[in-house]
């Protein structure tokens, strides 16, 4: 498994993650698949890597107003459909976590009603 690499980051966080998880998380989770050591890489050495930069800036776009108060939730919600979803649907705490005062997030005007 290859992770895109974060200058002044302990990546050892990380692979510390990787061998606490399977112990601790519920079984419908394939920890078994993961085999090895992950890797930190350039981003720019693999395709994919990318992939999580991508999707911050469009969360960023979506939820930081320009400097007129605007916001860009257009690229977000596009990909709305990718985000991890629990088996009744909601996105919260699943594939979309909110850390901290979730009205922050949802009184957004542009927040959909039924959530991300």
């Amino acid at each position: 498994m290859k992770f895109g690499h974060v200058r002044g980051f302990d990546h050892r966080t990380t692979c510390n993650y990787f061998k606490i998880k399977p112990t601790k998380n519920p079984g419908y989770i394939p920890w078994s698949l993961l085999r090895g050591q992950p890797t930190f890489e350039d981003q720019a050495k693999w395709d994919g890597l990318q992939a999580a930069d991508q999707y911050a800036g469009m969360l960023s776009a979506a939820i930081r107003p320009d400097r007129y108060g605007g916001y860009e939730p257009a690229h977000l919600l596009s990909v709305r459909h990718q985000i991890r979803r629990s088996g009744g649907g909601v996105s919260r705490n699943y594939g979309f976590k909110i850390l901290g005062n979730e009205a922050t997030l949802t009184s957004l005007p542009w927040w959909p009603a039924e959530g991300l």
